[in-house]
């Protein structure tokens, strides 16, 4: 057998014989390396900085960039300039980006985490800043040269913004011109291939100047968010997805006439009184890579949108417009709906956004207060609308027959001119798919009349509503299994997805106090207030794994919390959203997280469990108030790294506020400016402070391999833990634990992070079926104030990836208070 040379590095350093005297004890066997300057004897800054980390040295500083995929770590060594002598000392955190320091010695005590913040070098004052206006500082009092020497890349030209731009590998990258102080714009000069210099130039420029008083959100579990729309109307965020590549794609209506577009697509100007729009954005949020009204000359939305691996678009519509553009030949080229009513447009789009593939009406509504619609974009062309509404049209055959329920599931063909099938399952229907094209659909069930497939609860449970799942084969011909899902008081089926194994995860809310709990991990109470819960199933729907209630069981407090959207990843970690009523708690924080404390109004609320339901795996508020007449909270769309997801809405007039993160597309603030009702997009990393990537992980058969944390590493705490998702399932799984390399170490394609010179004695775990893995770890009290890195190594199995030869997950550094 051959064995690749990650998996002989691995082995050789688990065969090392054991160097105990080198470690600290801890409580798993293993220990943290004794301080030997590699965390404390200089300064180490976890930062991003226009999507960038910027590390300072004791003599000099590392700028890590990156350009798309790849990424270049620049070294700049001291040569010439202010008396360096000095330590390195914190000063006054700033407001603004989020950024952690760990200082030297026992003196640099009290720094906030993640903010930004000023070194200070010397009897010169050399000062490196990072602000929040999205640039740095490099200063001396005297406001002259400063020399340096670069290493990792070589000097190429002064681009006419000031950047430098550097070559490695045949790369460019650019290096943005630093401020010199007092208001003056430093500039680069190249003094050879490995030598370059920052001189005084010009005046700051006015949008570079001093920290903004703008506040945004301050919190290590957000990449970005921005807003999106105009200033003179309301622009409601109803859906949002990636692309290949990670950018965003959102979809909505807007009634202004100014909303942001981009030449190229094909209705640009508006074209009624209210347009859909659809917008998509550059991965970090910053730019529009196009955005476009969508729409005739009456009123439309778009309220879902999806992506195929080739980027091509699939939407779903509300319109009233009969000039909506539809597509010659396409199934139904006629408005069926008159006066305020509306109906449906379905279509699919080049990548780009500029040409309708085909376009045609569908049926007819009698309003437009309805809001859930799906779509899926399949790899073949084709296209899954399901949702709720009163009049599409059904076909012969289909799995439920000539029924009249409130919900629709229908299949387009490629190029739009034949409905494949369309039926009427007995729910709002929410739809994923299965491995082989089984379609699941789920939602509320208002019709008693109708019996369960071998299912866990064959019949309706009474009260106003009860859920109600089902699947069907992929012709919509044939229901293969159903189930109901509730007590005798009423539920809300509100979200539903799949893993790779094809476990089906549901999440709703109930008023039951009878909802069915099995194997429940917390023991909720569900009377008499109104609990979320969410569930999981295999696909036989015989009995469901387990179900979780997630609220109070105090009746003497009362309050709700409703979960409005689900995303599972391919491993079965499963992130709920919701909202909660005033003065709730949050369900079982984990410290860290973005926001633990308690909302004064409606707060949005989420949560992630593990596979089995047996771990909070996060847990926190965030800002977008969503009482349970507003749709201001979206379902999470599905990105390549498991352990992103993006919400999407629209803010309130009043008390919203998703706070944006500095150089996105908008940072409109309620209060500060006229924003209105405005659409968000925030994409969350669910990292806990103290958490960094260092560099993304390699790729099992499930997709990317991510590496996360539980909590905050606080020393001594027992729910502390490392988790995999989407690795190599039921394998074995090693942890390094060790000092950060300062640039990455490259291997067979794979990217190793932790230095193999100074690991802890490695640890092993292993992966679950669906390749969810987990390792308990105490955090000792002698690395408090310290930081480490660790990656996840799992090895390969015949059905996952090269038996025998391992693959890493993403790297982190965790920082510990």
């Amino acid at each position: 057998m051959t064995v690749s040379l990650l998996t002989a590095l691995v082995l050789s350093v688990c065969a090392q014989p054991s160097a105990a005297q080198e470690f600290a004890p801890l409580p798993f066997g293993g220990g943290f390396v004794r301080n030997g300057g590699q965390w404390s004897d200089h300064v180490q800054y976890a930062a991003g900085v226009q999507g960038a980390g910027l590390g300072l040295l004791e003599d000099g500083f590392q700028w890590t960039l990156r350009t798309g995929e790849d990424r270049l770590s620049l070294w700049f060594e001291w040569q010439g300039g202010p008396d360096l002598s000095g330590a390195w000392q914190p000063a006054e955190p700033l407001p603004g980006l989020h950024h952690y320091w760990v200082g030297r010695g026992p003196g640099v005590t009290g720094l906030r985490p993640y903010s930004s913040a000023r070194l200070i070098a010397g009897e010169d004052a050399l000062r490196i800043e990072v602000r929040e206006t999205k640039g740095w500082v490099l200063s001396t009092d005297s406001g002259g040269e400063v020399s340096l020497r670069l290493r990792g890349g070589t000097a190429k030209q002064l681009a006419p913004n000031g950047a430098l731009v550097v070559e490695a590998a045949g790369v460019q990258f650019s290096v943005p011109a630093p401020r010199m102080a007092p208001g003056v714009q430093g500039l680069w000069a190249i003094r050879g291939d490995a030598s370059v210099a920052v001189v005084p130039g010009g005046p700051v420029p006015a949008e570079a100047g001093g920290p903004s008083t703008t506040q945004y959100t301050d919190s290590p579990s957000i990449d970005w968010s921005t807003y999106l729309g105009a200033p003179d109307s309301a622009d409601w965020g109803r859906g949002a997805t990636y692309d290949s590549q990670g950018r965003p794609l959102a979809c909505g209506r807007t009634a202004s006439a100014q909303f942001p577009t981009f030449a190229g697509p094909f209705l640009n100007p508006p074209g009624g009184v209210e347009d859909g729009y659809l917008t998509k954005l550059t991965g970090d949020a910053s730019e529009l890579v196009f955005s476009t009204y969508l729409g005739g000359s009456k009123k439309d939305y778009l309220v879902a949108v999806d992506t195929a691996s080739n980027d091509e678009i699939s939407i779903v519509a509300r319109t009233n417009s009969a000039d909506w553009p539809v597509t010659p030949g396409a199934f139904d080229t006629t408005l069926d709906a008159v006066g305020s009513n509306y109906a449906l447009a379905i279509g699919r789009l080049t990548a780009d956004g500029s040409t309708p593939i085909f376009s045609t009406f569908f049926g007819s509504s009698t309003s437009d207060l309805a809001f859930r619609y799906f779509t899926i974009a399949k790899d073949d062309g084709t296209v899954l609308a399901s949702g709720e509404t009163g009049g599409v049209p059904i076909t012969p055959g289909n799995a439920f027959g000539n029924t009249n329920w409130s919900g629709f599931l229908s299949k387009f063909s490629a190029d739009g001119s034949e409905l494949l099938f369309s039926c009427r399952p007995p729910c709002d229907a929410y739809m994923a798919e299965l491995s082989d094209g089984s379609i699941v659909v789920y939602g509320d069930a208002l019709d008693s009349n109708f019996d369960s497939i071998g299912g866990f609860q064959e019949s309706f449970n009474g009260g106003m509503s009860d859920t109600w799942l089902g699947i069907l084969n992929s012709e919509g011909s044939e229901l293969l299994a159903s189930t109901f899902l509730g007590g005798n008081a009423g539920e809300g089926g509100l979200g539903l997805d799949v893993d790779a194994v094809d476990n089906i995860y549901v999440c709703g809310t109930t008023q039951s106090p009878n909802f069915p709990q099995v194997a429940s991990p917390f023991g909720g109470a569900p009377f008499p207030n109104a609990p979320g819960f969410i569930a999981k199933f295999d696909r036989t729907l015989s009995q469901p794994d387990w179900t979780a209630l997630i609220g109070t069981d105090n009746s003497l407090v009362n309050y709700q919390t409703a979960w409005r959207g689900l995303i599972s990843d391919r491993s079965g970690i499963t992130t709920v959203v919701g909202w909660a009523t005033p003065a709730a708690p949050v369900d079982y924080p984990t410290a860290g997280a973005h926001n633990v404390e308690f909302p004064v109004f409606y707060n949005g609320r989420m949560m992630r469990l593990s596979p089995d339901g047996e771990r909070v795996l996060y847990s926190s508020a965030f800002e977008v108030d969503e009482p349970s007449q507003s749709p201001g909270i979206r379902v999470p769309a599905k990105a390549a790294n498991p352990r992103v997801a993006m919400l999407n809405g629209h803010t309130g007039t009043f008390f919203d506020e998703m706070l944006p993160t500095p150089g996105v597309f908008k940072e409109c603030i309620q209060g500060v400016e006229n924003c209105g009702v405005e659409t968000y997009l925030t994409q969350f990393n669910f990292f806990h402070e103290g958490v960094q990537a260092l560099g993304e992980g390699g790729e099992s058969c499930l997709g990317i391999i991510s590496l996360n944390t539980t909590r905050r590493a606080d020393v001594g705490a027992d729910d502390f833990a490392f988790y995999v998702s989407q690795a190599p399932s039921s394998s074995v799984a090693v942890l390094l634990l060790g000092g950060a390399l300062a640039l990455p170490l490259p291997i067979e394609g794979q990217t190793l992070w932790v230095d193999p010179t100074a690991l802890l004695p490695l640890q092993l775990f292993s992966t679950q079926e669906t390749g969810y893995g987990a390792f308990d770890l105490v955090i000792p009290p002698t690395a408090a104030g310290k930081s480490f890195a660790v990656q996840a190594a799992i090895l390969g199995t015949s059905e996952c990836g090269e038996a025998g030869a391992f693959v890493l997950s993403e790297a982190l550094r965790v920082s510990v208070p």
